[in-house]
């Protein structure tokens, strides 16, 4: 009965979430500046020209050639434009459901009410910029979890795309990859399979290699990029703006921090109190929030930009998945949400199972001893 409501629940903050999106889009008019310029690089005559002008441009070339495609079919009108806005932010209704899928096996009750009705997220998610293609990075944040705990051939190609392609929409995004990839480690890690944490730093490491062509676009930026730097960028310019980009109103931003430290203690105490997934992806998300935050802050002090509220929509999307997975498992107690979860169709990159033994001849065993779990025969699985 409480499934049945939090599922109905869900589905009308997606409605609702849905309406908001639309509405923006059929109400907020021409393109502002900035989003002028992302156009206007990105529908230069010649596609070799985008890499060229890229030091004008905050982003990567993808967001750029993502434009240039949609353009191309749909064209570039400032009506059409804002309906590629829309369907970003409707794309990440839908990355929220995979990634808990992927994290919980549950509904996405939480981090659908902080950022699916979130009308800061609607408005710097849908512009013709390119923070709301990534905050398509917590598809990605569920991937590396997979490949953490039970990689497949397909999870490990479609978790090593997410990771390049979400470089390439926001540099920043390389700070939170960081993050996530020593969560999915230290999961891999305690639970024996080293050679699956070897695999999830590889592919952040392919990620972040990605990037190297990039050195001479920062380095011919720097050259006049000073002007618009700030002597010191400092925690209150920080959580200002960090503010800005949870709510815009004052009141929900400590919501945010309730939840926050709710889910730190709560994956604290799950270390000691639970076992399997439930265990595993509190360490997971713990890591990734004591990680990302104070990460993104040093990469911004380096920077010494002044920033805006938009830069910090990836953060508040990692942030909001990471507070609403350890919050599910613990009040399930790590085991009920396996209801859904332990079905193979519960996702497009295979089911969860149990932590494995190895065998005599180094092979690993599933098994299925623990309560609650569904028992099966044991099963010989991969390598890793």
């Amino acid at each position: 009965m409480m499934k049945r409501a939090e599922l109905l629940l869900a589905l009308l903050i997606v409605l609702a979430a849905a309406g908001l999106h639309v509405m923006r889009a059929t109400t907020a008019g021409g393109l502002w500046r900035d989003e002028a310029g992302a156009v206007q690089l990105a529908l230069m005559p010649a596609i070799s020209d985008i890499p060229r002008l890229l030091e004008h441009e905050a982003f990567p070339v993808l967001f750029s050639f993502a434009v240039r495609a949609y353009a191309a079919v749909v064209g570039s009108s400032d009506f059409a434009l804002r309906t590629f806005g829309m369907l970003i932010g409707l794309g990440l209704l839908a990355a929220l459901w995979l990634a808990a899928r992927w994290l919980t096996g549950g509904i996405p009750l939480l981090s659908l009410a902080l950022l699916g009705i979130n009308a800061a997220i609607i408005q710097w998610a849908d512009w013709a910029r390119g923070h709301g293609l990534g905050t398509l990075l917590i598809l990605v944040f569920g991937l590396i979890w997979k490949v953490a705990t039970l990689p497949s051939a397909l999870v490990v190609i479609l978790a090593a795309v997410a990771a390049i392609c979400s470089v390439h929409t926001l540099y920043y995004n390389a700070v939170l990859l960081f993050a996530i990839g020593l969560g999915g480690a230290a999961v891999a890690l305690r639970n024996g399979g080293w050679k699956r944490a070897l695999l999830v730093l590889a592919i952040c490491a392919a990620a972040a290699g990605s990037l190297l062509p990039y050195l001479q676009t920062v380095r011919s930026a720097s050259e006049w990029s000073y002007i618009f730097t700030v002597p010191e960028f400092s925690l209150g310019i920080f959580w200002e703006k960090l503010s800005g980009a949870l709510s815009a109103a004052p009141g929900v931003r400590w919501i945010w921090i309730a939840l926050a430290m709710g889910a730190a203690v709560a994956a604290l105490v799950l270390q000691f109190r639970s076992a399997g997934p439930a265990r595993d992806v509190a360490l997971y998300c713990l890591i990734t929030l004591l990680v990302c935050i104070p990460a993104y802050y040093a990469f911004l002090r380096f920077l010494k930009y002044p920033t805006q509220p938009w830069y910090y929509v990836a953060l508040a999307a990692v942030v909001a998945v990471a507070i609403d997975a350890v919050l599910m498992w613990s009040r399930e107690g790590g085991g009920a949400a396996l209801r859904g979860w332990c079905s193979p169709r519960a996702s497009p990159c295979g089911a969860w199972r149990p932590p494995s033994v190895r065998s005599g001849a180094g092979r690993r065993i599933s098994t299925s001893s623990q309560p609650g779990w569904r028992r099966q025969a044991p099963r010989v699985t991969s390598w890793w």
